[in-house]
């Protein structure tokens, strides 16, 4: 499958009406848009496209659109935002999912404090033994490397408790830096047979949520937008959703912007088997 390089959406834009895009390592870096970002959503607006974002934050929906505000992205320069927090939220609640009927109350955080208030609204019972857990609630904890955690992934493992991960991303960009997240703790505890309930890209759960809730049922004018095959190109392919890589956040990380990165992307879309249908240096037209 041939990868479409392309300078900016302008080539492209007439093609697709709706628009799924990611936040971090497309949006902004967790402390400031990408530069055109702001022009690139105004315009898309302008010419009556819709734009939803689609993010892999463990916070609820209101709440990053709270920290979308104070880095300059007004609400109405999108039509609507999901969270893999907002998705468990809901899935947590609403106890359809029979992993969920028999989960109880009683979770052992494996979290950061700014996460605290999806706790409180699932009302749920903090635990700090794992031994009085019905189940690890991972949102992404402070860590150094994905071992940090195994003195209790371990036990956890030998009382079969299992995992809800409200974040799929192995890190991220923050600042220039890389920072790991919640799905580096899920990895390690399957990885030690620990079971693990995912939220989030690239699992297929939260895009049939995210489309239900834009009322979408045909795809051929969507187009995914992210920054990591792993998680944003890999789930439009299951889907089968056309797909922009960007070259931002964690592909500037992985791939570079020099002449080389061209032939280490394509190299690593065939290893993965992870296919984009655009590429494209940034967010922008």
């Amino acid at each position: 499958m041939s990868i479409l390089y392309i300078d900016g959406l302008d080539t492209i834009v007439d093609k697709y009406n709706t628009y799924i895009v990611d936040l971090w390592g497309v949006i902004h870096d967790g402390t400031k848009t990408y530069p055109k970002v702001e022009d690139c959503l105004i315009e898309l607006q302008r010419r009556g496209k819709k734009v939803y974002f689609l993010s892999n934050s463990p916070r609820r929906s209101s709440i990053v659109a709270e920290q979308l505000e104070r880095l300059g992205v007004k609400s109405e320069y999108y039509n609507g935002l999901h969270t893999s927090g907002e998705d468990a939220y809901e899935t947590i609640s609403e106890k359809i999912d029979p992993f969920y009927t028999q989960l109880g109350i009683n979770a052992y955080p494996l979290s950061l404090h700014m996460h605290s208030q999806l706790f409180q609204d699932l009302n749920l019972t903090l635990v700090d033994q794992i031994e009085s857990a019905s189940f690890i609630m991972n949102t992404g904890p402070e860590m150094v490397q994905p071992e940090d955690f195994d003195h209790v992934l371990q036990k956890a493992q030998q009382l079969s408790v299992p995992m809800v991960c409200v974040n799929p991303d192995i890190s991220v960009i923050s600042g220039g830096k890389v920072t790991l997240c919640a799905g580096t703790v899920a990895a390690r505890y399957q990885s030690l047979g620990g079971i693990v309930k995912y939220h989030g890209k690239p699992y297929p759960e939260i895009y049939r949520n995210l489309l239900k809730k834009m009322g979408i049922t045909d795809t051929g004018d969507v187009l995914v937008i992210g920054d990591s095959l792993a998680t944003d190109i890999k789930g439009a392919n299951v889907m089968g959703i056309d797909a922009a890589l960007v070259l931002t956040g964690l592909s500037e990380q992985e791939f570079g912007l020099n002449e080389a990165a061209r032939e280490r992307l394509e190299q690593s879309t065939k290893y993965k088997d992870i296919h984009p249908t655009y590429v494209l240096p940034a967010f922008k037209l």
